[in-house]
């Protein structure tokens, strides 16, 4: 089964253009490039709940680590960007990494070609180097922490008000994805198909291997209608529910294999 489609190739234009005025302006000749990546690129991209993903990338000028802008780009940065009408885009939240260029993160594993596209300048030359050991490693590494996740997730939802569930719903679904595919590679897929599905596809393949019913699949069923259940606790709950029964079986897959 195919992908659902990307995000409206129109407002990805728009909205990358704004995105990157504001980073020219604050960044200057200090930004080495941008991209846009995940489903609003490569398709599976659900209107209101997706995000919009951009990586930054900047020299060491104005980064003070490889993840962590310096104050003097931070705050002007966040004060062009908080003018941003978020929903007005049809996405859930734009979430914008900012990466020294010439000194990413240690283990880091940069997005496969085709899952991004360069808005401008020049990408890492890591994102040039695919390591299919590196990305079975790091699924092992990634699903036997997600039992945390769980149990931070529990903690953060349960004083909350319904109107308030909204965020870690939609987050326990962000980290169910990752955990799903990397669920496959652990399951004894090629890391790069794997990356390359569709999420349909790979529910297919490790639903039927982990889960005996498809709590992933009713996740994302009632996530297509977000924008009108996102402040319903009767329909949030039921989604909360199934994404971390999902994330506890998931996490203990690399003791059973």
């Amino acid at each position: 089964m195919g992908r659902t489609p990307p995000m409206d190739p129109a407002l990805v234009d728009a909205l990358s253009q704004v995105i990157l005025d504001i980073a020219q302006d604050v960044f200057g000749t200090s930004m080495t490039g941008m991209i846009v990546k995940g489903s609003a690129i490569k398709g599976d991209f659900i209107p209101y709940f997706s995000d919009f993903d951009v990586h930054l990338f900047a020299d060491d000028r104005v980064m003070r680590g490889p993840l962590v802008p310096d104050i003097s780009v931070a705050i002007p940065f966040q004060e062009r960007f908080s003018a941003i009408d978020v929903d007005a885009w049809q996405v859930s939240q734009i979430q914008v990494m900012m990466i020294a260029a010439d000194n990413p993160p240690q283990g880091w594993i940069p997005p496969l070609p085709g899952s991004y596209r360069v808005i401008a300048g020049n990408t890492p030359q890591s994102y040039n180097n695919v390591d299919s050991d590196r990305f079975r490693h790091q699924a092992k590494l990634n699903l036997s922490g997600y039992a945390r996740w769980v149990e931070t997730l529990l903690g953060r939802i349960v004083d909350k008000p319904d109107h308030q569930l909204a965020d870690s719903v939609r987050l326990a679904g962000t980290i169910m994805k990752a955990a799903l595919y990397e669920a496959a590679i652990e399951l004894g897929d090629d890391p790069v198909d794997v990356w390359n599905r569709s999420l349909q596809e790979i529910l297919q393949t490790v639903e039927p291997q982990v889960f005996d019913d498809r709590p992933a699949s009713r996740y994302y069923e009632r996530a297509w209608n977000w924008r009108d259940i996102r402040t319903d606790g009767n329909e949030l709950r039921p989604m909360l529910a199934d994404a971390l029964s999902a994330l506890d079986k998931l996490s203990s897959l690399p003791d059973l294999s």
